[in-house]
């Protein structure tokens, strides 16, 4: 969320509070409520939405480069297992077509890993006849081949969760654009019957929805430097 929309959003969040706060002062007032209850829809869609937006992507990341360790390592067992056979039979050309160093395997790209991967598979369950003294066994390789399916399904998880958040806040704009809109058409209106008796809470009010408009001490001195320049 940009900060000018994230100054928005604490400003409703705050004009929300205060109107929780002071319930008894307005509840009297049918339009109030209304405008209340439509304060706090807004509110929630856009709770909502930034919670959406807060998607731990470093989350996503680290499941997909643990469920990657996982499958080298278990690449690197299945590759050991085969060079290890054809090394015995001998067959120089299986042999080299099996064999996978630890550091070749880290710096595979993704789907050069899962290809790999599936070439190891497929030339382990044709001779798994033969590689049960290297412990390799039909349970092996269904293991293997879920440790695959795992990290393919991984790979797109981090794009998706990327997608949803650009999603989420371009639906906060949406819902602040509505909400400020709302705010400024409605309920400052409205706050006009509470003006003659309850002063103090409507001066709350048009503080708390000052204060996104503000500029910041920062600001005020530099663009008084800029007045005197």
């Amino acid at each position: 969320m940009l900060k000018p929309n994230l100054n928005q959003f604490q400003m409703i969040q705050m004009v929300e509070s205060l109107m929780n706060n002071n319930q008894p002062i307005w509840n009297g007032f049918p339009i109030l409520v209304t405008a209340k209850t439509k304060l706090t829809t807004y509110a929630d869609a856009i709770r909502h939405e930034f919670a959406k937006s807060l998607i731990v992507s470093t989350g996503i990341a680290k499941d997909k480069s643990n469920s990657r360790k996982k499958l080298t390592k278990f690449a690197l067992q299945i590759s050991k297992s085969l060079t290890g056979y054809f090394a015995i039979v001998p067959d120089d050309e299986q042999y080299d077509s099996n064999y996978f160093a630890p550091s070749t395997l880290q710096l595979m790209k993704e789907k050069e890993l899962i290809g790999t991967c599936f070439h190891l598979h497929n030339n382990a369950e044709t001779e798994l006849a033969n590689l049960a003294p290297f412990n390799i066994t039909a349970a092996t390789l269904t293991n293997f081949m879920a440790e695959i399916e795992a990290f393919s399904n991984q790979i797109n998880l981090p794009k998706q969760a990327i997608s949803q958040r650009r999603d989420a806040n371009e639906q906060i704009v949406k819902l602040l654009s509505e909400c400020m809109l709302f705010l400024t058409r409605q309920l400052d209106n409205s706050m006009v019957m509470l003006e003659n008796t309850q002063p103090t809470f409507v001066g709350l009010y048009q503080s708390a929805r000052r204060i996104h408009k503000n500029p910041t001490h920062r600001s005020k001195l530099r663009e008084e430097r800029n007045d005197s320049c």
